[in-house]
């Protein structure tokens, strides 16, 4: 996968440099590597993980060194002319320090499980919020690439005007033609122009709009790779189970919720006592040596250990506070969790519903475009014979273009509501690695 990765990406630089198209496993590429908001979610993601270290770090030792070096000098006036009147001391010491937590009470093995939690929803928002910017990027991916096949649709029924102006003018000069099918052909062929001029702003914007989500300038999609292939959903009810296992909402605040429960043990572990192992070891060396000569040294070496206890027996009713306030959180956090499940049960529900209508859409935009192209055929062919009016004609050519706008359009959004639902899973990151793999 990483060396797919890295041909995609210089693939996706040669195209940038060259203002080429991009296909959606390029897109993809270049957004986990180099979309803002997939660098910030990376970066939230090391910060999360860094904070369950710290939770962890709290029941290690620390040992801690301190060391000193010293210079004094004294002059003392004196009627005495036996006491010396000036003195030069040195000095040096070194201590090394321990204080390892061996029991904070229950309250600190919780607050250590509360933390690790609080870590890891951490992880779980800054995953959904990586994928949630891989879906916008796929989105404008797609967005753009209905857009480029609306503009090409656009570009063949301004193609077909100008093939029926330039044969209904044949006509008329010949004498074997109605200046009303000409005047007809003319006003198609200019709505035709307006249409393609407006879809040429849409895709200029659905380009920009694409450009943005990469934080790249120039991007397009690619018109030769098409779009993946459809995936099918043979087995909803695991899909849904799976959904209510793995959605991002619903297991961050279940850390929420064993967060509430740790708090909880907090407050009701307040009045335990807490050991700490307490020790300390250091030299000091002291020279003295005044002006008449005579010289003294000191060396003293020291060293200490214990335990210390600490057991708060009253604390004026704050604990009991405490606890009530814990207990309440707790069945908040409870309640929380028991709405945001009926809220996913029903997202799932309508995104799953939504999909099956996408693809019935699609297989009836499908032979919708078929028929439409029959259509269109055979009213040509009339046309050309004489036997059925410019008006006929033009609906069977719009009938078309509509109909081939209409199945890209289903296929595009069978295609997003199929990210949806994986996004809805928890799962669309895999998802969206696959598709890069296949294409």
């Amino acid at each position: 996968m990483r060396v797919t990765l890295w041909i995609l990406l210089l693939g996706c630089a040669t195209a940038l440099a060259d203002s080429r198209e991009l296909s959606l496993a390029e897109a993809l590429a270049l957004a986990k590597v180099e979309a803002p908001s997939l660098a910030s979610a990376a970066l939230d993601s090391s910060s999360s993980a860094l904070s369950r270290n710290l939770a962890r770090a709290e029941w290690l030792p620390s040992l801690v060194v301190a060391a000193e070096s010293g210079l004094s000098s004294s002059d003392t006036e004196s009627d005495n002319p036996n006491v010396d009147s000036k003195s030069d001391s040195r000095s040096h010491a070194a201590s090394l320090l321990l204080d390892w937590p061996l029991f904070q009470g229950f309250a600190g093995q919780a607050e250590s499980r509360r933390q690790m939690l609080l870590g890891e929803q951490g992880e779980l928002e800054a995953a959904r919020a990586a994928d949630l910017a891989l879906l916008g990027v796929a989105q404008a991916w797609y967005g753009l690439h209905l857009a480029e096949r609306n503009l090409s649709i656009a570009e063949e029924s301004v193609e077909l005007s100008r093939n029926r102006v330039a044969q209904d003018s044949m006509r008329v000069l010949i004498g074997g033609g109605s200046a009303a099918n000409l005047l007809n052909a003319r006003l198609a062929l200019n709505t035709d122009l307006r249409s393609l001029s407006e879809a040429r702003r849409l895709r200029d914007a659905a380009s920009a709009g694409l450009a943005s989500r990469l934080g790249r300038k120039g991007a397009r999609a690619s018109s030769s790779g098409g779009l993946p292939p459809d995936r099918d959903l043979s087995d909803a009810a695991a899909f849904e189970r799976a959904v209510m296992q793995g959605n991002y909402r619903l297991r961050s605040q279940r850390s929420s919720l064993a967060q509430s429960a740790e708090s909880r043990r907090i407050a009701r572990s307040g009045l335990y006592p807490t050991l700490s192992l307490e020790g300390s070891a250091g030299m000091r060396s002291t020279h003295t040596d005044p002006e008449s000569g005579a010289s003294w040294d000191s060396d003293n070496t020291n060293w200490s250990a214990g335990v210390g206890l600490s057991w708060p027996l009253y604390t004026g009713g704050s604990q009991s506070v405490a606890r009530q306030r814990a207990s309440i959180g707790e069945r908040k956090s409870r309640l929380a969790l028991q709405a945001l499940e009926a809220q996913v049960a029903g997202e799932w529900q309508s995104a799953y519903s939504a999909w099956q209508n996408r693809r019935e859409q699609l297989e009836l935009a499908a032979s919708s475009r078929v028929l439409a192209g029959r259509q269109l055929d055979l009213r040509e062919e009339e046309y050309e014979l004489g036997r059925t009016g410019a008006l006929d004609f033009r609906d069977a050519q719009l009938s078309l273009a509509n109909a081939r706008r209409a199945e890209v359009e289903a296929r595009v959004n069978l295609q997003l509501v199929r990210m949806e639902l994986e996004m809805l899973r928890g799962t669309l990151g895999p998802f969206l690695d696959e598709l890069l793999a296949e294409n």
